[in-house]
């Protein structure tokens, strides 16, 4: 709605303060409510409110919200909220339409937008309308000192359309100003201090309006607010800025890429960060053996700095490298210790109570423990090798474990030479012949009684002969080399694939299989294998049998001369070795088969097919007519008519004779012209 210069002049005179006012100036939007569209008396509020209805006024506000600046430039927010008037005693609907105004040229013009809506309501029940509208725009880029109002009416109207009349009550809210932004003051800050793993934010003081503190330290962090601590990565100084977000009423001196338009101090400050003290760990009394590797436990300490370290009260000291956390000592005498734990720094992150002149500064717990170390039997010496033969003038290693004070050596009968201090291993050289007793114990000491001696036979000035083996054919037989006399040997031959073990020949001779052999000279020996020669099988079985029969006996022959065995593979029959016996009719299938032996290959397996028949016994054939089916009949108990064949020419085979009289007799006569019938046996099923 645009309103007139006298309208524009009486606005300008009124207040700033956003407010609902009354006024009876200025008409509606519209003359007629907008649902039955009915004229509605226009009447002043007072009047109104004493008047039949008894409807009270509300209230409303406009305002200006979430202002941000850019470029000098204004983006905000318009908030309109109007609260309805209220009607005791009437039921009736209320309706409200609001229309916002800025002040352009001197004038106010309605060019931002408008809202209207309906709001019902039974007033007859006393309950109050409750609720009310609300209207918010956006509004973008608007220059500081523009200012915006709302010219709304609410009314009230009979939902029967009754004559008792239509009133509505109307007014503005407003104005209100887009203020201009206030340069800030830029925050300040002071120099501080923090601890290395501890979170810190600086203490900001100064600045304008009510928009939050940031802080910034330079090469670390962005613009972050002070409620949000930063951690530092490690010890040392740092340098950070502070500076303040606007309000909305003010505006700042850089922008920000990621907050946006902000007041930063140009002054940089100075943070020290400082090492942390590290925590002194503890530990726990043990009890441990002699001779046993032993670590304390650590228990607390700092997570992310230097090992745990340890030293033994007048026995060791804290170590000598950063590695110490998984050093060890072992005790080798009984007794109680005294010892003490600490904890490295690791790194100027972290700073201790005391610096150690090997390994730096470190955390050490004064307190005192004990490490009590019980006396042990000590394990059983070893002797290894535990025997040997040598030749006279050669030398043996022997080597000794598990000794926990050294070791002694002896030989007996004395006299070869070697003996050198009490290490573990020694070499003995033998320079004359006999038998002779090496042994070794480790003596006692610390905690530790003197241990078992662990002995070494050697006999010396033995010769040594060497066994030569050669494979002759394809195979293989057991290596050779040189072994002291007397030594017993056990030679295999493996044949190759067709070929079978001949014998040895050599130095000796034998069938044997693996050979056993004692070394009493040197021995050439060789392994004989033949090739195995390949063999076929011929077995040619009866094509046919009658059953019931009599057993039949199968015959095969290899060219080997070697046995054939037979099989049924399959087909109503049993088989005894060669003796095959039939237990039903149909095709029996027969398998010749042999194995081979150490000089014949397996032959190729034969099989035959034997067809088991029941033997006819037709007495006649009746030919009823030409190309019909031929009947027998079989005479005595049991007999009766099945079909034969469906064409005559098919009876013409051995024995029959042929027909002399082709034609079908009649099917009512006497049988006639037939053959003789033949002997049952000679028949052909």
């Amino acid at each position: 709605m645009r309103l007139g210069s006298i309208a524009c002049a009486v606005a300008l005179a009124l207040s700033f303060a956003a407010k609902w006012a009354r006024a009876q100036d200025y008409p509606p939007g519209q003359p007629t409510a907008p649902d039955t569209g009915r004229a509605f008396a226009i009447a002043p509020a007072s009047s109104v409110s004493d008047s039949t209805y008894g409807i009270a006024h509300g209230g409303g506000s406009i305002a200006i919200a979430n202002v941000c600046f850019s470029g000098g430039l204004a983006s905000f927010t318009l908030e309109i909220n109007i609260t309805p008037w209220t009607a005791r005693r009437s039921e009736g609907v209320f309706c409200a339409e609001i229309t916002v105004e800025r002040l352009s040229d001197g004038c106010w013009t309605g060019d931002v937008e408008g809202y209207s809506g309906v709001y019902g309501v039974n007033v007859n029940s006393g309950t109050p309308p409750g609720g009310g509208w609300s209207w918010s725009k956006s509004c973008q880029n608007v220059a500081p000192g523009t200012q915006f109002r709302a010219f709304g009416y609410c009314y009230m109207y009979n939902q029967g359309g009754g004559a008792q009349g239509e009133y509505a009550l109307y007014s503005w809210m407003g104005p209100v100003t887009v203020q201009a932004p206030v340069p800030m003051t830029p925050p300040s800050s002071a120099d501080s201090a923090a601890t290395y793993g501890l979170g810190w934010t600086p203490a900001v003081s100064g600045g304008e309006g009510t928009g939050v503190f940031e802080y910034c330290v330079v090469g670390q962090t962005n613009f972050e607010s002070i409620s949000t601590p930063w951690i530092p990565p490690a010890a040392g100084v740092y340098s950070f800025c502070v500076g303040q977000m606007p309000d909305g009423t003010n505006t700042g001196n850089v922008v920000d890429p990621r907050l946006g338009e902000m007041e930063v101090n140009p002054v940089s400050y100075q943070l020290t960060v400082n090492p942390a003290q590290l925590a002194m760990p503890t530990s726990a009394n043990a009890t441990i053996a002699a001779g046993q590797s032993w670590t304390p436990i650590y228990y607390g300490g700092m997570p992310g700095a230097g090992p745990f370290v340890f030293a033994v009260v007048g026995q060791t000291n804290f170590g000598t490298s950063p590695t110490s956390l998984t050093g060890s000592w072992t005790p080798f005498a009984a007794g109680d210790y005294l010892f003490c734990v600490g904890q490295q720094a690791g790194s100027s992150n972290y700073s201790g109570n005391v610096t150690d002149p090997n390994i730096g500064p470190m955390a050490v717990n004064p307190t005192r423990y004990t490490l009590t170390v019980n006396p042990v039997n000590p394990p059983a010496v070893t002797i290894s090798p535990s025997s040997a033969s040598v030749a006279v003038g050669d030398s043996v290693a022997f080597t000794a474990g598990n000794g926990l004070n050294g070791y002694v050596w002896s030989v007996s009968p004395a006299g070869p030479a070697g003996i050198s201090g009490n290490g573990a291993s020694q070499t003995f050289t033998f320079t004359a012949s006999g038998n002779y007793t090496v042994s070794v114990y480790s003596p006692a000491g610390g905690s530790y009684m003197r241990s078992n001696t662990a002995s070494a036979l050697v006999s010396s000035n033995l010769p040594q002969y060497t066994l030569t083996t050669a494979a002759v054919g394809n195979g293989s037989v057991t290596a050779g080399g040189t072994y002291p006399a007397n030594t017993i040997l056990l030679l295999s031959a493996t044949p190759g694939a067709d070929a079978t073990f001949a014998g040895w020949t050599g130095s000796l001779s034998s069938q044997s299989n693996p050979l056993s052999v004692t070394l009493t000279g040197d021995l050439m020996l060789y392994g004989n294998f033949d090739s195995r020669q390949s063999q076929m099988i011929t077995f040619v079985p009866p094509t046919k049998a009658n059953y019931p029969g009599p057993p039949i006996i199968l015959t095969a022959t290899a060219t080997s001369g070697l046995p054939v065995a037979f099989t049924i593979l399959n087909g109503p029959a049993s088989l005894d070795g060669s003796l095959l016996c039939l237990t039903g009719a149909g095709p029996v299938s027969v398998q010749a088969s042999q194995a081979g032996d150490a000089l014949w290959l397996p032959a190729a397996s034969v099989t035959g097919t034997i067809n088991a028949g029941v033997p006819s016994s037709i007495a006649r054939i009746r030919f009823h007519s030409a190309g019909r089916d031929a009947t027998r009949s079989v005479p005595g108990p049991g007999s009766g008519a099945s079909s034969l064949w469906t064409d005559p020419t098919g009876l013409q085979a051995s024995p029959w004779p042929s027909f002399a009289f082709p034609n079908a007799a009649d099917p009512g006569a006497p049988n006639s012209n037939l053959p003789a019938v033949p002997p049952a046996p000679s028949l052909s099923p």
